[in-house]
């Protein structure tokens, strides 16, 4: 009995909702992706419209498709919704407050009756060493840590990140692995983010990449390293990044790719917060209409522009018949950043209809969508074109740009993502390189 997850779980409602409802019908079939719910059972769910407006319900019942909700959780306010609006299971604040409570009932010792005979069997321990388990040291530590784990796409690929079963398979000889790596209180993995409880106090350097360079010209990712004090119980979210997707009709387009993205949750009065403290920018990714040359606008940066928001789609200034199949399939996507998804590609006055920007990585950071597999990488790349189409941008603190994104007609290249750290502990970047291949999180104590 309890709260219940799944990995990846979304749907779009099949009517709309008042403010008021309980009732939320899913698509026919959609249903299945959520958790399965006993009596006492509960999950989170998350409503989007088509304006980002969010709203978190408690789901306390499904009958196939129906889901029976409480409203207006976590701090939100209970609004409409409208037909085909998303429906999806994402980590919020309330999950993990479910999560912990629960660990903590599980933790705390029974209540009862102390009886005659249970003082006459106390043993005197007076001039004894008492001896406890290892991994609860008197310091608080959960195990004694030493070493680096370097966290990876977990085999991974393409716009959505690795499942549970991915990660405990794919880690194989990492430090201390027995004290986490298939306990799920120490080591989870929840829509591609893997959660990592930290073991010890400490100081620990954390050193992210973003993903890059898939071919000869596409971008590669940034690099960099900087040490963060953490303490024991305090969890990591960590975010892998994933290189950008061929085109299938056009083998020449790449995706944009993802930022990896290193990330402490941590409590702050009654609430826990989430804060991120190192982020590795991701490469641009590229189109046969690109230029064909290396360029370092492509390359994920060690800087970022200061403002955590999505980068700029395609935009063709020539007009074109809104029912062209141009509209939908031109245009690259920018890059996700932080807080903000990466932007829609256009042409003329008409917008994609396909979601081709990278989604935020605070949000999950899928890549942007291609309707021919030319997919951003997990980590908030963007989509690439197909055709002549247009080149996509990197994900990062700071999403990059598609290619013409200020509606130069092709003349603007495509640019990677920013990278970031966290300064206000005392914290120093180290620029260490570019990456060409899937990132990879690196946490050294």
């Amino acid at each position: 009995m309890g709260v219940k997850i799944t990995n990846n779980a979304f749907g779009t409602i099949s009517a709309g909702i008042s403010n008021s409802d309980t009732t939320i019908v899913l698509d026919s079939g959609q249903g299945a992706r959520f958790p399965t719910l006993s009596s006492g059972d509960f999950f989170f769910a998350t409503l989007i419209d088509t304006s980002n407006n969010l709203e978190i319900v408690k789901v306390t019942a499904r009958s196939t498709d129906s889901m029976t909700v409480t409203r207006a959780q976590d701090n939100t306010t209970a609004r409409a919704f409208a037909i085909g609006d998303r429906f999806e299971l994402r980590p919020t604040a309330a999950l993990f407050e479910s999560i912990y409570s629960e660990a903590v009932a599980d933790a705390t010792p029974g209540t009862g009756t102390v009886t005659a005979a249970m003082l006459a069997a106390t043993q005197d321990l007076s001039g004894k060493t008492l001896t406890l388990p290892s991994e609860y040291g008197i310091d608080g530590d959960l195990y004694n840590f030493s070493g680096t784990i370097t966290f990876t796409n977990c085999s991974a690929t393409g716009r959505v990140g690795p499942s549970y079963s991915n990660c405990i398979n794919s880690y194989g000889s990492e430090p201390n692995q027995a004290d986490w790596r298939t306990n799920k209180a120490r080591f989870y993995v929840i829509e591609g983010m893997q959660y990592w409880v930290v073991p010890k106090d400490g100081n620990y350097e954390i050193e992210t990449a973003g993903a890059g360079r898939d071919v000869s010209y596409d971008g590669r990712g940034a690099i960099v390293k900087s040490t963060h004090t953490l303490k024991a119980g305090e969890v990591l979210r960590i975010q892998v990044g994933q290189k950008g997707q061929q085109n299938s009709v056009t083998t020449g387009n790449r995706g944009g790719h993802g930022a990896s993205a290193c990330s402490v949750i941590r409590r702050f009065g009654d609430y826990h917060i989430l804060i991120p403290l190192s982020i590795g920018g991701g490469g641009a990714g590229i189109s046969q209409n690109s230029t064909q040359s290396a360029q370092s606008t492509r390359d994920g940066t060690y800087t970022n522009s200061g403002i955590p928001e999505g980068g700029f789609g395609s935009v063709w200034t020539l007009s074109y018949n809104t029912n062209s199949g141009l509209v939908n399939y031109w245009p690259g996507g920018g890059g996700g950043g932080w807080l903000r998804d990466g932007s829609a590609g256009g042409i003329g006055d008409s917008i994609s209809k396909k979601d081709n920007g990278g989604q935020a990585l605070i949000t999950g950071g899928i890549g942007g969508f291609n309707e021919n597999s030319g997919h951003g990488g997990f980590g908030g790349g963007g989509a690439t074109g197909r055709g002549g189409g247009a080149g996509a941008g990197g994900g990062g603190y700071n999403g990059g740009h598609a290619m013409s994104h200020s509606g130069n007609q092709g003349n603007d290249i495509e640019t990677g993502g920013g990278s970031y750290t966290h300064t206000a502990d005392g914290a120093s970047q180290t620029n260490v390189g570019l990456r060409t291949g899937q990132g990879y999180v690196k946490v050294t104590l």
